[in-house]
């Protein structure tokens, strides 16, 4: 075929470009020197019914026809449950898979950002994954992979370095929910499994029914996390301002990461120069204010604000 051309559209039902069809894509790619991308056709269509049914259809296709990284990534993307930490962190990990697969690490980094975009994630956080991922140290199951007893063994990976505001604030809700249950909402919390242990104390449960929720959903990291922060003995009583310093803490690694999705939005055409820019310009006054007398205001609207910029729902 490269006899003929350089660019090479392939047409796939749904269930056929998965990872056997990925090793030989990419193998062409490189071997030949050629550009395979995947047409996009309607839903039961082939390409036979479609030149027959509707040509100029077909011929569409065709040209508006994708590489085929970016058709798999869209696949799992779009099936991707963003209103969940559960869901971005499920798409997450199943999108690094079909990036690990491609060989050049030039490729994979520019479709990450894509994908850390999408998911509202940093580059930073998915970047070593991918590349653990690469190096084979970790196999993750893909869509429509055995799972279960008849799978094949995977080593199940470790559990992330936890970011310390998240941390702290986790074993005051566990040991003095009082305190801090009406200070804490989802949107503080950077880390995906320290959201989803937030939101499991503050469904109502006893911890002990929590942490089994996590392991029958496989979080497992979730689950030996809170375990650990229900046995930790606490070397000191909290005081007030002590309280207010981890949340104060916790707000402000919140908007750091949500200030960077600002920028992100300003790039992307999402949202107006000036626009942007006074957000960032009020957002960081109000960060200054956290450590003054005017906290409890600036907590106030800080809260407010990453409520709204959240596109995860809140306890």
């Amino acid at each position: 075929m490269r006899n003929f051309a350089k660019r090479i559209v392939l047409a796939y039902d749904a269930d056929s470009a998965g990872q056997s069809a990925a090793a030989s894509v990419y193998q062409w790619e490189r071997q030949h020197e050629v550009d395979v991308l995947v047409a996009r056709l309607p839903k039961g269509s082939d390409p036979a019914d479609l030149a027959r049914k509707d040509p100029e259809a077909l011929r569409q296709a065709v040209s508006e026809a994708v590489p085929f990284l970016q058709f798999r990534l869209d696949r799992v993307l779009d099936a991707a449950n963003l209103a969940t930490a559960e869901g971005r962190a499920r798409g997450a990990e199943l999108a690094m898979q079909v990036l690990a697969e491609h060989p050049s690490d030039l490729v994979r980094d520019q479709y990450l950002m894509q994908v850390a975009y999408k998911l509202r994630l940093e580059e930073t956080a998915l970047r070593p994954r991918v590349a653990e991922m690469v190096r084979g140290g970790v196999k993750r199951p893909i869509p429509n992979e055995p799972i279960g007893d008849d799978a094949p063994a995977r080593s199940r990976p470790p559990v992330v370095e936890m970011p310390r505001p998240g941390l702290e604030a986790l074993r005051l809700y566990v040991h003095f929910s009082g305190e801090v249950k009406d200070r804490l909402i989802g949107a503080y919390f950077v880390n995906d499994i320290q959201r989803e242990i937030f939101e499991g104390l503050t469904s109502g449960q006893p911890i002990s029914d929590v942490i089994d929720q996590l392991q029958r959903r496989g979080e497992e990291d979730a689950a030996q996390v809170l375990s650990q922060l229900v046995v930790d003995e606490l070397d000191r009583d909290y005081t007030a301002a002590d309280v207010s310093a981890v949340i104060s803490q916790l707000i402000r690694s919140a908007v750091g990461v949500e200030l960077k999705n600002v920028e992100r939005d300003l790039r992307g055409g999402i949202i107006a120069p000036d626009v942007a820019m006074a957000t960032v310009r009020d957002v960081k006054e109000r960060v200054e204010l956290l450590s003054t007398s005017q906290g409890e205001v600036a907590e106030k609207d800080l809260r407010s604000w990453l409520l709204t910029r959240s596109p995860v729902p809140q306890t």
